[in-house]
């Protein structure tokens, strides 16, 4: 089956990525461990395996690298739980840093 190919203006998808050497203290300060995967190993097919499929069905999606410790202080700094919901504001806001250039403003 051929890949669809997203259209220029498609809106982009970020997806968390996680390193190796942080996966415990993640799941350490995350009040939602129980939903996340045991192993960094397992974690890393799970998210290799959603990268793959959202790609095939058209999505842009791009991977998003998270820093744990970055992400309990933005979420400290808000008064937010590090859980499922939380960590994918983080990575909507990365994205959104990152797609305005200095410069240019947010509309």
């Amino acid at each position: 089956m051929k890949d669809k190919a997203p259209g220029p203006g498609a809106m982009v998808t970020g997806l968390a990525w996680y390193r190796r050497e942080q996966w415990a203290r993640l799941r350490e300060i995350s009040e939602d461990a129980d939903a996340l995967e045991d192993t960094y190993d397992d974690w890393l097919a799970s998210a290799t395996r959603a990268l793959r499929e959202l790609r095939r069905s058209g999505v842009r999606v791009r991977r998003v690298d998270v820093d744990v410790e970055d992400l309990l202080g933005w979420c400290n700094e808000r008064g937010r739980a590090v859980n499922g919901a939380s960590r994918a504001n983080y990575v909507a806001e990365k994205m959104r840093r990152k797609a305005v250039q200095p410069g240019e403003r947010h509309r």
